[in-house]
């Protein structure tokens, strides 16, 4: 995104591992950009659609200047979106980005209203998670880590890019050949 970018970012539990984990990696990295900073402080939202919308009002109303904002769920983004849209700004004057890609995402991408998904499907992670299982339980090779495909994708691309969260059999390939090389290669989906 071009110019000076000051970042909202709400996420879900304040304490939990992943979370700290999460603040850490992004706060080391914009460390190293020019033209990046938090608006504020990390938020918590829970997880949760109310909270964030009481969160992203409040700091509306306070005044504060941002331009971009970060919901660490689709629960969460769903609830920026809301209280934005109830504060009355602009969506265009607010790039907002979800992680998650889920069925909520979905339907503010038909929207227009997020811009972009960090996307990441717990159906795929179940499946990765299977599949080790019985590669483990059959003597076949396995990841001794589990981790599953995060993509990026835009409001241009996300109907091409978007992992679904709900999967059937024709991922299958998709998953066998995760687990054997760690790539992942959505045009093996049968179809």
């Amino acid at each position: 995104m071009p110019g000076e970018l000051k970042i909202i970012w709400i996420q879900g539990f304040a304490g939990a591992p992943p979370v700290i984990q999460g603040i850490q990696g992004f706060m080391d990295t914009i460390k190293t950009l020019e033209g990046i900073s938090l608006a504020t402080d990390v938020q918590y939202g829970d997880y949760a659609t109310a909270p964030s919308l009481n969160i992203i009002k409040t700091l509306v109303q306070s005044g504060l200047e941002f331009n971009v904002a970060i919901g660490a769920c689709q629960e969460i983004t769903e609830g920026i979106i809301q209280g934005l849209r109830e504060e009355n700004v602009d969506l265009d004057k607010v790039v907002i980005v979800t992680v998650n890609g889920g069925p909520m995402d979905v339907e503010n991408l038909k929207k227009g209203y997020i811009d972009y998904v960090l996307s990441l499907s717990p159906g795929l992670h179940g499946m990765i998670c299977a599949q080790n299982l019985i590669n483990y339980l059959k003597g076949r090779e396995y990841q001794k880590k589990s981790y599953s495909p995060i993509v990026w994708c835009s409001r241009e691309d996300w109907e091409e890019k978007l992992i679904p969260w709900f999967l059937d059999e024709s991922w299958f390939p998709v998953v066998e050949e995760f687990v054997k090389t760690g790539q992942y290669k959505p045009e093996l989906r049968v179809k």
